[in-house]
């Protein structure tokens, strides 16, 4: 995965241990669809998942007497890792100085990290996102799954629609693990207080629970103990909140993740195009595992 030039004369930016420091590990903190899902490296063209949609059934069978047979009702989805590309154009001298300093690499390979983070999470967010300029499908996300539904009808007020999605994703033998929504709606939620307001009391004191935090998530929010997740704007729409098993949520990435550079195609500017391919999927194995949770926010 080492950053190297289009030709066998041009100088590496990145070597690979740095590739996995300043684009890889970066990637899974900043992308929220890698953060609340179970992240499966592979090199296959196509990952299968198998699903039991109905068990073998089970009895109390006397000592010696005969089990009756029965058969599991098994299928399986197929997750196809899709590239996601970047094209940037970066000046020589810039590249020089990233020989000898380590923020200036960090600054190029960042630019990369929040270019497919954002790309990603909007594909895994959203419904069947097409190959760009075209109409053909090329990754399916959670609004194109067969989720449970908590239709709030109003703006939030308390936490009961998320105790009641918990409850939806336990019922079908899972954990909740996350909540993640848009930064209008995580701002919503934060800002309601444990009680309502009277002539003689007011409460300030918010309802969602907040951790210390820590260097990869600064602010720790987290209702009934789950975590909640902050999504990029564009990513989640206004009042939607997603409840997530990451048991049963994945994310299929390929392992030959790409960061070349070519010092020619930019000659004449002197400067070097650095191309970032990378390819993933999301793969939703159980659906009724996945509970959207729809209210509304102010202005929304």
């Amino acid at each position: 995965m080492a950053l190297t030039s289009g030709v066998s004369s041009g100088a590496g930016i990145l070597s690979a241990e740095e590739v996995g420091i300043l684009v890889v590990q970066p990637l899974r903190l900043r992308s929220v669809g890698l953060r609340v899902s179970t992240v499966v490296e592979t090199m296959r063209p196509t990952y299968r998942f198998p699903i039991v949609e109905s068990d073998a059934t089970a009895a109390l069978v006397q000592e010696g007497s005969e089990i009756t047979e029965s058969e599991a009702d098994l299928g399986q989805i197929s997750v196809t890792p899709v590239g996601i590309k970047a094209l940037t154009t970066v000046s020589n001298e810039l590249i020089a100085d990233a020989a000898e300093n380590a923020a200036a690499a960090a600054v190029i390979a960042d630019g990369l990290v929040r270019s497919f983070a954002r790309k990603y999470d909007k594909c895994f967010f959203g419904a069947v996102s097409n190959f760009d300029g075209t109409s053909a499908p090329a990754m399916s996300g959670l609004e194109n799954v067969a989720y449970q539904a908590v239709n709030v009808g109003a703006p939030y007020s308390n936490l009961d629609p998320f105790a009641k999605a918990i409850s939806l994703i336990e019922s079908v033998g899972s954990v909740c693990t996350s909540f993640a929504a848009s930064f209008s709606t995580c701002l919503s939620l934060m800002e309601l207080k444990k009680f309502g307001a009277t002539t003689d009391v007011v409460s300030n004191e918010p309802l969602l629970a907040q951790g210390e935090g820590d260097v990869s998530q600064p602010v720790s929010r987290n209702i009934f103990g789950v975590p909640l997740y902050s999504a990029p704007e564009g990513t989640i729409e206004d009042g939607v909140v997603w409840a997530l098993a990451s048991d049963k949520t994945f994310t299929v990435m390929r392992m030959d993740i790409s960061i070349v550079a070519n010092p020619f195609s930019a000659f004449s500017s002197d400067s070097t195009q650095i191309r970032g391919v990378m390819r993933l999927a999301p793969g939703f194995p159980h659906a009724a595992a996945v509970v959207k949770i729809t209210g509304a926010v102010p202005g929304s």
